[in-house]
């Protein structure tokens, strides 16, 4: 490490984006593995990066399009694009995954997970994934993972660019986005997107709902400005506003045709300070989830059913190079979560505050790095919580690690969890966290011009939530609630990965297992044993080709109420871009390139076989 973490560490958190053709060079930084700029080369967790560059050349549309080739993602959505998704990391609950926007965590839902479909893939610049528990950083949730999505625009970049696209399902995007010095000392961001996509039935019921579609609209809109004080102090203000409307149907038997109305508002605002061997910032951040359900057709202001989110967040972080081998930091988090709906799920507003506090250190000598952390949180609803987490790294030869870690995490139960008071369930205010356990071991090398990285894991959470029938109705159960099951879950797989080169193709590869096992040994649902990914890159000139190859191994899910072993299946596709002139670039992409019948979420057939074309200009 010597004097690279030193840099590392004092850089601001600035300028993430990178050329993904250097990805693995140290000039290249992350944020999300300890809360501070380092060098991808010391960071010791598993990491995927996902630049600017990657998500054009894929022309994802989004979220879960771009994370379902990363290693370890499963994902399970409710029919295509705008409808409900959801990722599980390394066989974890899909709210057993951290998901943060610039570092800062969205306002969970209700039940604690994020719809994935939600978030405009125009604002993204870069996603940073580490897989594995990152508790005793980031405190609750992190028990499969962390997922950084980082939005556009950073001090010193200059871009002017709009895009315009269409595709299949009547779909079509326009985008603008505006980033540059009005100063040497103010820099501004500036985005306007929108999308509409007519959609398909992506819940069909024959003789209930033939010839429905089920589409989504989508607009948002981002600006942000960051002022340098002075040669070490700067300040900045980020806000993001999106607003979605989607279609789907009510129940399983009368199938009405309902409407989603979500609003989502975000502001962030804080100082960033450096000077010598310090780093510190102060961030304040404000999110809003205004979310109404009415019948199609309907003003989402006549809403039959409602649900408000709210997040206030107040980090402080410190970073201290302390030599050219020793980095320590330290950080306080302060949070405080509020629901207020109309009584479908949790009866008036309930709210609760979470504080923690964490530090950790990175040392290096010689050829071994260490990596450690501890943290403690002091929750309103469940009182503290200490985790904590180790790592160790060995190159033990030229171009040859061998990398240990052990940690732990947990997950507080939801809001829902502990407050619902709507007839059909009842809040438990007794509940206790979810807990993780977590081992893994990896090697990692460079063979015969193969990069390649193979990692072995095991999680074990315990107190998982799960309902039960308080009050049996006739046949149904009447009423539920939400207790600690007995026992354990086990989460174990191994992962490898490898890139090369090969002519003027660059290769990338994944294969899994994985294990998932409940506290019963029964198979967690929508988790596939086995997994492949590849993908291969070719660049012709002003010509970037990309073909992409998905394996989805058989796994278990719900089919006609009963769990069943559903088949898995193979997914094909690929994208082009042109760079017509140095400002002027077309692509183009076809999705499910053999048309392969499959879900994601049984019941929920995905898309067909999907055609996209985009332009982008640069001015």
């Amino acid at each position: 490490m010597s004097k690279k973490l030193l840099v590392a560490a004092l850089i601001p958190f600035a300028a993430l984006a990178q050329d993904p053709s250097i990805i693995n060079n140290e000039k290249v930084t992350v944020v999300t593995a300890n809360r501070v700029e380092q060098a991808i080369s010391d960071v010791l967790a598993p990491i995927t990066v996902i630049t600017r560059d990657d998500i054009e050349l894929s022309m994802a549309k989004s979220v879960p399009e771009i994370l379902r080739m990363v290693p370890g993602i499963d994902i399970g959505q409710n029919g295509g694009r705008g409808s409900k998704a959801s990722v599980f990391m390394r066989g974890s609950e899909s709210d057993h995954v951290l998901v943060l926007i610039d570092g800062v965590r969205l306002p969970s839902s209700i039940t604690s997970g994020v719809d994935f479909s939600k978030i405009p893939v125009s604002q993204i610049e870069t996603i940073e994934i580490i897989r594995g528990p990152r508790g005793a950083i980031y405190g609750s949730e992190a028990i499969g993972g962390v997922i950084n999505i980082i939005t556009r625009g950073q001090q010193g970049a200059s871009i002017k660019q709009i895009s315009a696209g269409i595709g299949s399902d009547k779909y079509y995007e326009v985008d603008l986005f505006l980033s540059t010095d009005l100063t040497d000392k103010l820099h501004v961001n500036f985005g306007l997107g929108y999308d509409d996509a007519e959609g398909y039935n992506s819940k069909p019921i024959t003789g209930l709902n033939d010839g429905d579609k089920h589409g989504s609209e989508n607009r948002n809109v981002l600006l942000g400005a960051d002022y340098q004080l002075s040669s070490q102090l700067n300040a900045f203000i980020h806000t993001r506003y999106s607003q979605s409307t989607s279609e789907y149907d009510s129940s399983y038997t009368t199938r009405f045709q309902k409407e989603q109305w979500l609003e989502t508002t975000s502001v962030m605002t804080g100082v960033k300070y450096r000077r010598d061997n310090y780093f510190g910032s102060l961030t304040y951040s404000f999110g809003e989830n205004k979310s109404y359900q009415y019948e199609a057709g309907d003003d989402y202001k006549d809403a039959n059913s409602t649900l408000f989110t709210k997040q206030h967040n107040v980090s402080f972080i410190n970073s201290f190079a302390l030599s050219d081998s020793l980095l320590l930091n330290a950080g306080l988090d302060w949070r405080d979560d509020q629901v207020e709906d109309d009584g479908a799920k949790v009866e008036g507003v309930a709210s609760r505050y979470n504080t923690g506090f964490f530090t950790t250190a990175v040392y290096e000598l010689s050829s071994v790095t260490m990596d450690g952390s501890i943290r403690y949180d002091d929750n309103e609803a469940f009182g503290g919580n200490t985790t904590w987490g180790l790592a160790t790294g060995w190159a033990f030869v030229e171009n040859y690690s061998v990398i240990a870690s052990v940690g732990t995490s947990f997950k507080a139960p939801s809001m829902y969890d502990l407050y619902a008071e709507n007839g059909s369930t009842v809040g438990n205010l007794d509940l206790k966290p979810e807990t993780g356990e977590s081992v893994e071991i990896g090697v990692k090398g460079f063979t015969a011009a193969i990069d390649w990285k193979i990692i072995a894991y095991r999680n074990k959470v315990e107190n998982l939530i799960d309902s039960i029938c308080l009050v049996q109705g006739t046949p149904y159960c009447q009423t539920y609630q939400s207790v600690n099951t007995d026992g354990e879950s086990t989460l174990q797989g191994i992962e490898l990965e490898m890139n090369t080169t090969t002519g003027i193709v660059e290769h990338q590869a994944v294969l899994e297992y994985l294990d998932p096992k409940d506290a019963k040994g029964e198979t967690l649902l929508r988790r596939a044993k086995y997994k492949v990914k590849w993908q291969g890159i070719v660049q012709l000139g002003d010509v970037d080709l990309s073909l992409r190859y998905l394996y989805q191994g058989e796994r278990d899910d719900y089919v006609d109420n009963f769990v069943k072993t559903v088949a898995g299946y193979s997914l094909w596709d690929i994208s082009a871009a042109y760079l017509v002139t140095e400002a002027f670039k077309v692509s183009a992409r076809i999705d499910n390139l053999f048309d392969k019948e499959y879900a994601t979420a049984q019941g929920y057939p995905a898309p067909e076989r999907g055609y996209y074309i985009n332009a982008t200009y640069e001015f």
